[in-house]
C-alpha cells in the first residue's frame, strides 16, 4: 500500500521547504508524506507504520524519479495542507501521520499526547473538525 497523497492548500512564498537527502532508487511523487530518518535524510512515511513511530520530515515539494541519479529532494516545513482523515478530528488537535498513510490525531481521550509520543511525531494543528475519512486541511509548521 502506498502513502496517500496530501495537496498542499496554498501556493504562497510563505511556505518554507528544505532540502533534504534521500536515496537514488527511492520515487517520490509531489505531495507524499515523508519522515525523517536521519539526520538531513527523507523516507517515504510507510502506510502500515505505526504512526507514533515516525518522525514528522513534511510533504514533498516536488517529484522525484526512482533511480534518476538524484539524491536531493524539496520537501514543504511549512504550508497549509489538505489531506483525509484516519480518525475523528477536532479543530486544534495536533495531527500526525497515521498508518493507512492519512492524518490522525495525537490527542488520546484525556486530551494528552498519546503513549510515549514526542513532539516530533507531530506534522501539524487541524484547521477544521472533521469525521473518519472526511477530506481535511492541517496547518503543517515543522
Amino acid at each position: 500500500m502506498t502513502v496517500n497523497l496530501a495537496s498542499i492548500e496554498d501556493q504562497d512564498p510563505g511556505n518554507v521547504r528544505k532540502t533534504y537527502t534521500v536515496a537514488d532508487g527511492t520515487q517520490i511523487s509531489f505531495g507524499v508524506l515523508l519522515k525523517l530518518t536521519d539526520p538531513g535524510t527523507v523516507a517515504l512515511a510507510d502506510a502500515g507504520e505505526a504512526s507514533l513511530a515516525v518522525v514528522v520530515a513534511g510533504v514533498a515539494a516536488m517529484e522525484k524519479e526512482a533511480n534518476d541519479g538524484s539524491t536531493k529532494i524539496s520537501v514543504f516545513k511549512k504550508a497549509r495542507v489538505r489531506s483525509f482523515a484516519s480518525q475523528a478530528i477536532a479543530v486544534g488537535d495536533m495531527v500526525t501521520f497515521m498508518a493507512d498513510g492519512h492524518i490522525g490525531t495525537v490527542r488520546g481521550v484525556n486530551g494528552v499526547l498519546l503513549g510515549a509520543a514526542s513532539l516530533a511525531v507531530v506534522a501539524g494543528i487541524a484547521e477544521q473538525t472533521k469525521a473518519t475519512g472526511e477530506e481535511t486541511i492541517f496547518r503543517m509548521d515543522l
